[in-house]
């Protein structure tokens, strides 16, 4: 399990309205993760989904969350809206924007997913019913 460099670092942000937003930063699954974001008690995460690999750590490119580890992680800590970026940034390290897309259209998803976009105006009210403009 490659390992994040220094201690993971959360932030939490109140909106407006009294929605929350937790904001991981570059980082991988590790123990607690979760439970330390359910404490949060977020409306919406926005994970980085790049995934990573030995090959590409051994070079010092640590990578992210995979998009199954990312949903995953968001499902356990009881947060219902997941914002996805890191996604499409280098050629040698990324996950496709459409497969999460196709993830975001399953209609059993445990949450509702978003691919980031340049451009794009995100509203997100107190109980969590994400817009997009």
């Amino acid at each position: 399990m490659l390992l994040p460099k220094s201690p993971p670092q959360l932030v939490k942000l109140t909106m407006p309205g009294g929605a929350t937003v937790v904001h991981s930063g570059d980082t991988v699954p590790f123990p607690g993760q979760a439970e330390e974001m359910h404490d949060l008690g977020a409306d919406l995460a926005l994970f980085p989904v790049n995934g990573r690999s030995a090959a590409l750590a051994a070079q010092r490119v640590p990578g992210n969350f995979f998009l199954a580890e990312a949903i995953a992680t968001a499902t356990a800590a009881g947060i219902p809206a997941m914002l996805a970026y890191h996604y499409g940034m280098f050629d040698f390290n990324t996950v496709l924007r459409s497969l999460i897309e196709a993830q975001a259209s399953e209609p059993r998803l445990p949450i509702f997913l978003l691919p980031a976009a340049v451009g794009v105006e995100y509203h997100l009210s107190a109980i969590c019913s994400p817009t997009i403009s």
